[in-house]
């Protein structure tokens, strides 16, 4: 994948793109309203080629594998009963 990145990023945007490499998972708002297809020399069409599409269906999809063995837990905040609590 980082031949197929070297080849398929824009020179320029290089270093912008890969900023995210060395961003926690919650700062993903740094490309949020930007046109990610500018990163690439062919546009979002590069995504389709053989390689990025084998990542994706090898750990990008859930359910594939199987069931995970590690339990999940799951919870749902409702800010209105936590605000509601203070009043």
């Amino acid at each position: 994948m980082a031949e197929w990145f070297k080849d398929n990023l824009e020179p320029s945007l290089e270093q912008e793109f890969r900023m995210a490499e060395n961003q926690c998972i919650g700062s993903d708002n740094m490309y949020q309203g930007k046109d990610l297809g500018k990163y690439f020399k062919r546009g979002l069409s590069s995504l389709l080629d053989p390689i990025p599409q084998k990542i994706v269906q090898d750990t990008a999809i859930m359910g594939i594998r199987g069931v995970p063995k590690e339990p999940w837990y799951l919870y749902q905040v409702s800010t209105r009963s936590y605000v509601n609590h203070y009043d």
